[in-house]
Formats: C-alpha cells, sequence, structure tokens
C-alpha cells in the first residue's frame, strides 16, 4: 500500500505541473487543455477511490474486538462485525459505481454532437457540482448588478418591462431598450463603450458586447427547452463579433436556471469560455418535507369516444413533458378506463402538464384530487341524502 501511496503522490505532482503549464500558455490548442483537464479529474478520482480504501480498512481492523477468554463469543463477533462491514461496504461500491456511471453518460453526452437530442438524454437528471466546467450560478439581487465582462439577456420582448432586472439593466443602458424593442424574436447585439473615472480624475474606457436572446417565457414556468437550446447556440456563433472569455448570461423571470445551465454546458463544453448565470438571490425559504411517499400530482385524461390506446398514442406524439419542465413518473389506466399520468411534484407540476395537454388534445383535462371517504353510522331510514349532506357541510363548516 506504501508503494500505491507513493506512486499516486508522483502522478498527482506531476499531473499538477502539466495543468499549470497548460493554464499558463495562451497558444495551447483546446484539445490538449481539455485532455489535461480529464487527466487531473482521473488522477482526483482515483486518489478519492484510494483514500476511501484506506478508511474502510481502518474501519474494519478497529472493529475487531480485542482478545478474551471467550473464544466462541469471540469468533461471532468478530463474523458479526466483518459481515456487517462487508454488507456496508457493498453498498458505498454500488453507490459509487452508479455515481461513476452518471458521471460516464454525462461525459458522453457533453463530448457528443447531437444538438439538443443528445443533451435530452441528461437533462433531468442532477449533475454533480464538478461536471460543470464552464458554467457556475451566481446569486445576486436585482440592485447589484454590476458586473464585469460581456452581457448575455435571456429576455420576453413582450414582459421585459416588468422583469425587474431587465428594467435595471435597460436604466443603466438606455439605448439598449430600441434594441429590445426591435429584435423581432432574432438574437440581436450592440457594442458599446463604457468610460470609467477613478477618484484620482483617471479614466477608463472597456468595450463590452449586449446580446438579446429573445425567448417567449411563460408565466407559469412552461417553456420550451429546445428554443432556449437554440437561442444559445446562436449566441455562441455570434461571439465572433466581440471575442471574449466571459459571459454574464442574466436571465428572465420564469425561466428554470437548472436547465439553462446544462443547456449551456453542453454548448460552450471543451471551449475556454466561462458562463456566469446571474439569477436572483431572494430565493423562497426552504421548507422541510414530511417523511412518507415523495410528492406527485395526477393528471387525469378522459377518453370519451377515444380508445384508451389511441389516446395514449396522441398524447405521447403531440406532448413532450421534458419540454415544458415535468417528469412523468408513471403511467395508468384508471378503473374508468381513463389516462392518468403520475408525476413528480406537487399540484402545480401537475396543472402545467394539464395546461401542455389541454393546448394539444380535445379531450376533457383535470387534475385528480384526493377524496376521502367519510362513513355515517347509525343514519335513520327516512333520512335522505340532501339531509345527510347538509349536516356534513355544517359540521365541516365549509361549502362544497
Amino acid at each position: 500500500m506504501m508503494e500505491v501511496n507513493s506512486s499516486l503522490a508522483k502522478v498527482v505532482k506531476r499531473t499538477r505541473e502539466l495543468k499549470k503549464l497548460v493554464n499558463e500558455s495562451t497558444k495551447t490548442k483546446v484539445e490538449i487543455k481539455h485532455l489535461a483537464r480529464e487527466l487531473a479529474y482521473l488522477v482526483d478520482h482515483l486518489e478519492k477511490h484510494v483514500i476511501q480504501y484506506q478508511e474502510r480498512h481502518d474501519c474494519m481492523v478497529q472493529r475487531l474486538p480485542t482478545e478474551t477468554k471467550e473464544v466462541g463469543i469471540q469468533t461471532a463477533v468478530v463474523g458479526k462485525s466483518v459481515a456487517v462491514q462487508a454488507k456496508r461496504s457493498d453498498i458505498e461500491r454500488e453507490k459509487l459505481r452508479a455515481e461513476e456511471k452518471m458521471r460516464t453518460d454525462i461525459r458522453e453526452a457533453l463530448g457528443s454532437e447531437g444538438g439538443f437530442d443528445g443533451l435530452g438524454s441528461i437533462l433531468d437528471k442532477k449533475w454533480p457540482e464538478d461536471m460543470y466546467t464552464r458554467t457556475r450560478e451566481a446569486p445576486t439581487s436585482h440592485g447589484e448588478l454590476n458586473l464585469e465582462g460581456d452581457l448575455a439577456l435571456v429576455l420576453d420582448p413582450a414582459r421585459a418591462t416588468e422583469d425587474k432586472a431587465m428594467e435595471n439593466i435597460m436604466r443603466m443602458h438606455p439605448d439598449l431598450r430600441a434594441v429590445v424593442e426591435k429584435c423581432d424574436g432574432q438574437l440581436d447585439y450592440m457594442v458599446k463603450t463604457i468610460a470609467t473615472r477613478t477618484r484620482n480624475q483617471e479614466t477608463t474606457e472597456r468595450t463590452i458586447a449586449i446580446y438579446i436572446l429573445p425567448l417567449k417565457i411563460d408565466a407559469d414556468g412552461i417553456n420550451d427547452m429546445e428554443e432556449a437550446y437554440d437561442m444559445v447556440r446562436r449566441l455562441r456563433m455570434s461571439m465572433d463579433i466581440h471575442p471574449t472569455a466571459k459571459i454574464n448570461m442574466v436571465l428572465g423571470e420564469n425561466l428554470n436556471s437548472d436547465y439553462i445551465r446544462k443547456i449551456c454546458e453542453f454548448i460552450f463544453y471543451g471551449t475556454d469560455i466561462n458562463i456566469t448565470l446571474v439569477t436572483n438571490k431572494e430565493k423562497p425559504k426552504s421548507t422541510t418535507k414530511p417523511r412518507g411517499r415523495p410528492t406527485t400530482g395526477k393528471v387525469v385524461v378522459k377518453c370519451g369516444s377515444t380508445t384508451y390506446a389511441d389516446l395514449l398514442r396522441s398524447v405521447k406524439e403531440k406532448v413532450d413533458p421534458k419540454r415544458v419542465g415535468v417528469n412523468v413518473r408513471a403511467i395508468k389506466k384508471t378503473a374508468r378506463g381513463d389516462l392518468m399520468l403520475e408525476v413528480d411534484g406537487d399540484a402545480q407540476k401537475a396543472d402545467i402538464l394539464r395546461r401542455a395537454i389541454t393546448r394539444n388534445i380535445d379531450n376533457e383535462v383535470r387534475i385528480a384530487n384526493r377524496l376521502v371517504t367519510i362513513h355515517v353510522l347509525d343514519i335513520d331510514a327516512t333520512t335522505t341524502k340532501d339531509q345527510v349532506e347538509e349536516a356534513i357541510k355544517k359540521g365541516l363548516q365549509t361549502v362544497w
């Protein structure tokens, strides 16, 4: 084990020297820089596995009991301790294997040229933070948008004045308002020179480019991620007009920053361009979820005169849940023969899917509510249904 640690230390040292040399050279090819980053990642991964092995080995040794006269009891305790440790090690190995497969899938997708379809296989997965090499999030309030580098504004031109962040930027750059109004759904930009005066009356100038990425943003969060992908792709193609290594991307309200970050990571993968996603830091406080089954919502589509098979086929062909940010957990057939889609999330996610289906399918669509069965005991034989309902309404002090 000492020889392995010694060899690993040498590899780590040489890899860090190589990475430093590559980063300091401005003429190094992008492919070489990419391979250097991959080598550094593999070395870190190997070092992590060695440390985990050592921790498991030390833990097993510490759990072995000391000498005792009761040899039979000692043997039983040792056997139980080793068995428990072996089981835990198996679980840890499975977890590490699953994490490594996730990383492999993400790396393969990032290195592919499959367009949005290639990204779709990993878009809904939870990425480890170290898989993001070109992007980062920078939560900030609307009054702190004083950033260096070029700007890319992902906004809805029809609702730009209602967005506090966008309105604040247009106040800082008044001539930007006319560009937003005339973009007509196409990516547009402006290049301007900004003069800065210091306390010593020294003036410095810098040139920045401001890109407008128009995107129809739904107030309910039902947004087309493929359209967002196309806009970010056009941004990369347009950056020759003002080459830069840093882009500050400001997202409009009701845009999923997680999806946009993955799209940027996919499109700018293998480049030297760094993307900072500026989001509103005034996020709602996290709430503790109750223990039990995961929260799900259910959407029911009535068959009507359509067969269940035809309805299911029609929904799959015309509605893509991933485009509206909804993950369908299961598809079931109800007791009445209708189609039920179970989605991850609360009733809001279910309502987003309901709206998407309603726009494409003529059948009746509703959200399945949880019903409670009330048993009424010792009821008089002459009591009518209306009298029972009236008594329950009065008892619950609510209106049906």
